[in-house]
């Protein structure tokens, strides 16, 4: 069983639940396309944005150009409200575990990709963020998971080595990125599932609880 100094949590799907549906269709329905044409054009760009290379009229115009819809301000605000919203619904049993970890006196991260519109987004509605001991945003440090820049930028702040580090990730090429710099990484799938695994292989407080 190892023993570790600090949690790390990925946000999407780990952290907030999986994009509902219905906001897909919204966003969609904006742009006068399938939900699944719209999905290949939003995940197109999606990484030079979460980097912060574009910005949000350049992500949506490059994506509207594609569909042949003119992007105007008003048509750009409702996309970047939606695509905000859609990202903005907290897991609960996860943050019930985080929090038990924060009282318990664990470090507890977030390393995520994830654009600059979102991180203010989040930063002024989730009354949670601030208790988690550090933040890693791809758009603030221009480096994106799978790359090594970004995992280093959080290791930092949280003043750790990585074979101390536990992280959580729904996506198994940034757990692989991760594994290769000697962090422990785990994919996370469902809340029961994960649990199962952490309970086999970590000394972590409340792992005795579920999610």
């Amino acid at each position: 069983m190892r023993k570790l100094k600090a949690v790390v949590f990925d946000y999407g799907n780990v952290l907030s639940l999986p994009q509902d549906p219905r906001d897909i269709e919204s966003m969609a329905l904006c742009l006068a396309l399938e939900t699944s044409e719209f999905l290949n054009l939003y995940w197109q760009f999606r990484l030079p944005y979460d980097k912060g290379e574009i910005d949000a009229g350049e992500y949506w115009s490059e994506v509207a150009a594609l569909c042949g819809v003119m992007l105007t301000a008003s048509l750009q605000a409702d996309l970047v409200r939606l695509d905000n919203s859609s990202w903005s619904r907290p897991r609960r049993e996860v943050l019930s575990w985080v929090e038990s970890l924060q009282k318990s006196g664990m470090p507890t991260a977030i390393l995520s990709n994830m654009p600059a519109d979102l991180q203010k987004h989040i930063e002024t509605s989730c009354d949670w963020l601030p208790a988690f001991t550090h933040k890693t945003f791809s758009c603030q440090v221009k480096s994106v998971k799978p790359e090594a820049d970004i995992y280093h930028h959080c290791l930092d702040g949280l003043n750790s080595v990585p074979e101390a580090v536990l992280f959580l990730d729904d996506r198994p090429d940034n757990i692989a990125a991760a594994r290769n710099l000697g962090i422990n990484a785990v994919l996370f799938t469902t809340p029961e599932d994960t649990l199962q695994v952490l309970q086999s292989n970590f000394q972590l407080p409340c792992l005795n609880s579920s999610f």
